[in-house]
């Protein structure tokens, strides 16, 4: 069987590290010393039951985060059934500007084939991500269906911890063999709450995060003549 206490400790070194901590504040907030937390990072103790619970309370982060093994991506199956601009890739970057923040997000969606149903896909994204190396370690992860038509394909996904929350990206003219496409985003915002439908820029490589990313992805004069004069918010 194979020991998880390292993969567990690098967990715990990641989300001690997005939380601006030490392994000395950590060791405060858990009542542990920081050479005790810096054995949990390098897995030479096994961690208890309660520990994790503290660790993961002290984190702000779920046991189940903590406990995340990472899993090898399955190759992608070429089908020619699949539209060009998903028929070579299963990893895609997806980047938005959140004007409330004033900041450029980036998530990781996967797809891959459902077994039992032809021509409909699973779908998994990782939200806000802060390491592409380790994207499974998000703010949020969707899960749901890609479903491809004759000039869009959709996505159907779901809040996994947020069950109200359900979201859509449309991809227009997937059939297009282009290394990035602008697609539209419409969920629910939690920051206010309240509907949103946003830009969003899908690539099949990672981007450079850079002000022309950003100014590519914020609201164009172009986009507001859309606007007004669909009288709907739309890419094309």
């Amino acid at each position: 069987m194979e020991n998880i206490s390292p993969i567990v400790g690098d967990n715990i070194r990641f989300y001690r590290k997005r939380a601006n901590l030490t392994q000395e504040s950590l060791g405060l907030k858990i009542n542990k010393g920081k050479a005790t937390v810096a054995k949990y990072e390098s897995g030479q103790i096994i961690l208890d039951i309660q520990t994790l619970f503290d660790i993961a309370q002290a984190l702000e982060v779920t046991v189940d985060q903590l406990l995340y093994i990472p899993k090898e991506e399955a190759p992608l199956t070429i089908s020619h059934s699949i539209p060009n601009f998903f028929r070579t890739v299963n990893k895609f970057y997806v980047y938005f500007y959140d004007g409330r923040n004033k900041s450029l997000n980036e998530s990781v969606l996967i797809t891959k084939p459902y077994p039992q149903e032809k021509g409909v896909f699973e779908a998994k994204l990782y939200f806000n991500i802060s390491d592409v190396s380790r994207y499974q370690l998000c703010e949020y992860t969707y899960v749901g269906r890609l479903v491809h038509y004759d000039v869009i394909s959709i996505f159907s996904l779901q809040n996994k911890t947020m069950a109200m929350e359900e979201l859509k990206i449309s991809i227009p003219a997937s059939y297009n063999d282009e290394e990035e496409k602008f697609a539209l985003f419409s969920g629910i915002s939690s920051r206010p709450l309240m509907p949103v439908t946003f830009k969003i820029l899908v690539s099949k490589r990672q981007k450079t995060k850079n002000k022309e990313l950003i100014r590519q992805l914020k609201i164009s004069t172009y986009d507001l003549q859309m606007m007004k004069f669909y009288n709907m918010f739309t890419v094309i």
